[in-house]
């Protein structure tokens, strides 16, 4: 099966930067994908996701409003499955979910395209110390259904 992937860091300090990248974003998308088969979006959109049991913020309902209808396609938050944010080992107390894998389904059965997802954090211990990022890293392993053409 084809899919479209396509991975972003979004502006981290700015909202109102953060809106416009994600008007451009969505409008890219559209732009190159296929309708036929499911696109994956994933990254650090730096918009603060709501967690399991837990009430959305409004710039994340925006987001996905914005990706859903610019794409006319379903969108599906394949994170809210993570109870917690990310995990960042500086400063445990901001832990805010950021990081995001979604899946842009066509009509039909979109559930039959999206394949299964499981997601982990790859905890760095040399986090604190100054590697390569402030938060710990989000794993996916996504098993795609076979092509049935």
């Amino acid at each position: 099966m084809l899919v479209d992937f396509f991975l972003t860091h979004l502006e981290s300090l700015s909202a109102s930067i953060r809106k416009k990248q994600i008007e451009e974003l969505a409008k890219f998308i559209s732009i190159h994908t296929g309708s036929e088969r499911p696109a994956y979006l994933t990254g650090d959109l730096n918009v603060v996701g709501p967690r399991r049991g837990m009430r959305s913020e409004e710039e994340y309902d925006s987001m996905v409003r914005e990706l859903s209808q610019t794409s006319r396609r379903r969108l599906v938050d394949l994170g809210s499955q993570l109870v917690e944010g990310t995990p960042n080992p500086i400063k445990p107390s901001n832990a805010n979910r950021i990081d995001y894998i979604f899946v842009l389904l066509s009509g039909g059965d979109g559930n039959s395209q999206k394949g299964s997802v499981a997601l982990a954090y790859l905890l760095d211990a040399e986090v604190a110390e100054g590697s390569l990022s402030d938060y710990s890293a989000v794993v996916a392993s996504i098993n795609l259904p076979l092509d049935s053409r």
